[in-house]
């Protein structure tokens, strides 16, 4: 059976927004630096996933290269759509296949924080992007409940010598100031920064989903579903209340992720 286990067939392309903790976030930060590509210019998706990006890029008439580890798992996404261009898929889990060639954007979304040097992959990307070619990508902020969680997790199962799989957790863990200073160290320059995700909802869905996680077993012995409980206190109704006072907020600093567009 093929793992599906970053599924977002049924999102909207990160390129524009997403749906997440019962909130339809929305920017225009990408969107606004496409329109500068000139349509039928190659494209890089790396980490491509479930291949969302890479469907939305071929539907607005680009020519997409779709990067992402398992081939098998690249198929079984790639069936979920229908494409008016195929894009080309390559099972990689870096960009020295590719190198000599030249794309105008590169997309890496979610991709850095789970590797062990994403220095080494920028470089790559670098090697790759054409003149006045930028790179697009989403990376989380040190400063969020989740990724305090994420961080603890990962440091006591490593204590405790678990196996986690590969490129599956966050091992990277930075503020929006130092994921800036590290792209600008790396010889990128920052064109654009802006964060998502803000510091209600994410914590309240934190708050809601972390402990849920850790007491997964003894509900089921009460045939309680986990998600019944997330639903009932961090529902659309809740979170849209958390979504309306987080934008009235000076907070962007806590905000869950970090929406980079660096240029070489």
């Amino acid at each position: 059976m093929i793992a599906r286990t970053f599924d977002r067939v049924h999102d909207v392309a990160k390129l524009i927004g997403c749906n997440t903790r019962n909130v339809e976030y929305r920017w225009s930060i990408f969107d606004r630096h496409l329109q500068r590509i000139p349509k039928g210019s190659p494209v890089l998706d790396f980490g491509a996933g479930s291949l969302r990006e890479s469907h939305e890029l071929t539907t607005m008439g680009f020519n997409v290269t779709a990067v992402d580890r398992d081939s098998a798992t690249l198929q079984s996404y790639h069936a979920d759509y229908v494409w008016s261009r195929e894009p080309e898929i390559v099972a990689s889990e870096d960009l020295a296949s590719l190198r000599g060639r030249k794309f105008s954007l590169i997309t890496a979304f979610d991709v850095f924080e789970h590797l062990h040097d994403p220095a080494v992959l920028l470089s790559q990307m670098r090697e790759l992007l054409s003149d006045g070619g930028v790179i697009f990508c989403t990376v989380p902020n040190r400063r969020s409940l989740y990724e305090i969680a994420f961080r603890i997790n990962w440091k006591l199962g490593l204590a405790m010598g678990r196996t986690f799989p590969e490129g599956e957790p966050h091992i990277q863990f930075k503020s929006p100031k130092e994921w800036r200073s590290f792209f600008e160290l790396c010889g990128f320059k920052v064109i654009e920064h802006e964060m998502a995700i803000g510091v209600f909802v994410n914590s309240w869905a934190a708050l809601i989903d972390i402990p849920t996680g850790l007491l997964r077993k003894l509900l089921r012995k009460f045939n309680m579903k986990p998600g019944n409980i997330a639903n009932a206190l961090a529902g659309p109704r809740v979170m849209a209340t958390l979504d309306a006072i987080d934008r009235r907020t000076q907070f962007s600093s806590l905000y869950g992720w970090n929406l980079f567009v660096l240029e070489g």
